[in-house]
């Protein structure tokens, strides 16, 4: 989108800064388009993906060196631009994931900076943590820090079901000077696999000072190099879709969501896996 003059490109640089803080800080959290595409899922489905800061649990099953990079703009508003990565390993045999993000531009920008790592308590449960530091930058009003952990779950209940849940920011943080709380959501998620071809994901999240919203998201290999996936999220209804593309070990992913006011968001990503 563009404006024909300066002070209408000044506006709404202005109605950044004022008005994206008050939808939420920090709901812009590190997330690939392949998760975005199937309705915004927290379940971590690939090992090249980067929703670990959520699901840490999902690291239990890491079997190689990994990661990713992700960018886009929200509704297609370059000021609205979202960056993110990710590297996945092994650090004294325990799987770790290393990870950032940032959002906004040169007048409102929140960043965010996280660890995480998981492990299998039985062969079909794990547990995981993550810690994040989240910063938050106004041009010339300064800035400010908090200190995040969130934990997670998943269990394969059999061959065709797993489930999966978080807890996010289960230490309370607040930030600046004002203590603005920082957003405190309950995610829990069932993925049903009937064959190798089909994947669907069912969940909902759960912020403690909102309403919460209803994900849905599936995906269909067409070919082993090809899968298209789609999905639905609730509050605001938004409908997503998306396609990734597999070369050997490399991953290229486009996501893209719908909003009833707002227009598209589009997301883009390379993963990479040195298995």
């Amino acid at each position: 989108m563009s404006f024909p003059c300066r002070p209408f490109r000044v506006f709404i640089q202005l109605l950044i800064v004022f008005i994206v803080p008050l939808w939420a800080a920090f709901d812009h959290l590190p997330h690939s388009p392949r998760s975005a595409s199937m309705g915004y899922i927290a379940f971590n489905l690939d090992p090249r993906g980067n929703n670990a800061m959520i699901t840490p649990s999902s690291l239990a099953q890491l079997e190689s060196i990994s990661g990713s990079i992700n960018w886009g703009n929200r509704f297609g508003l370059k000021d609205l631009s979202h960056q993110s990565g990710n590297v996945k390993f092994t650090l004294f045999d325990t799987p770790a994931d290393a990870g950032f993000s940032q959002f906004g531009n040169a007048l409102y920008r929140e960043s965010i900076f996280y660890f995480a790592s998981g492990s299998a308590v039985k062969s079909n449960f794990f547990v995981g943590a993550s810690i994040t530091v989240y910063n938050l930058v106004i041009k010339n009003y300064g800035s400010a820090s908090a200190f995040g952990i969130t934990g997670s779950w998943q269990m394969s209940i059999n061959e065709y079901l797993t489930w999966s849940g978080a807890l996010q920011n289960i230490n309370a943080p607040s930030i600046g000077k004002t203590e603005e709380p920082l957003p405190q959501v309950i995610y829990t998620e069932c993925l049903i696999s009937p064959s190798e071809k089909l994947i669907t994901v069912f969940g909902w999240e759960q912020d403690t000072e909102y309403s919460g919203r209803f994900k849905f998201g599936t995906e269909y290999k067409v070919f082993p190099w090809l899968s298209i996936s789609s999905g639905f999220i609730s509050n605001p209804g938004q409908g997503t879709a998306g396609i990734s593309v597999y070369i050997k070990n490399v991953g290229l992913y486009y996501g893209a969501s719908t909003h009833p006011e707002l227009g598209l968001s589009h997301w883009f990503g390379l993963g990479f896996s040195a298995d």
